[in-house]
């Protein structure tokens, strides 16, 4: 279910990466993190189980638009004898804070409660999106030869 939506996430990323950039992937990214958490929220707070089950979804199909804009933004930026090193390491990072954010927000949410969580993840989601709109850099395609 969920890997099926988040693979096929891949190719409106990639294509909306390839089409205008890296930053623009990984903001529509940060955009569907902050729709799935409120709809989790709304689903979760009210009992509306399809807000809560389309929240889910953003935020599985989230993931896929981050992760490419990520790789697609190194990919741009270093030189091809490094491509690999760089992007084991992003990507090991990437899978580092999958697994430190169930254990950093469990113990927040034991902490502050779930109201906390939802505040700090929307402003902190808020933030990453208008930064990437901001700080955007014209996106060039190279060619590779």
């Amino acid at each position: 279910g969920s890997t099926a939506l988040m693979v096929l996430a891949f190719f409106p990323s990639g294509w909306l990466a390839k089409r205008h950039g890296p930053v623009a992937a990984t903001s529509a990214g940060a955009l569907l993190g902050i729709v799935g958490f409120l709809g989790m929220l709304i689903g979760y707070r009210y009992g509306i189980g399809l807000a809560g089950a389309a929240g889910f979804a953003a935020m599985v199909v989230f993931y896929a638009f981050s992760a490419v804009g990520m790789n697609d933004g190194i990919v741009g930026r270093v030189s091809p004898q490094k491509e690999g090193e760089v992007l084991g390491v992003a990507n090991t990072m990437m899978s580092i804070a999958n697994i430190a954010g169930g254990l950093f927000s469990g113990t927040f949410v034991a902490l502050f409660g779930y109201g906390a969580v939802f505040w700090l993840g929307l402003g902190l989601s808020a933030l990453v999106l208008v930064l990437g709109i901001f700080l955007r850099k014209p996106h060039a395609a190279t060619e590779s030869s």
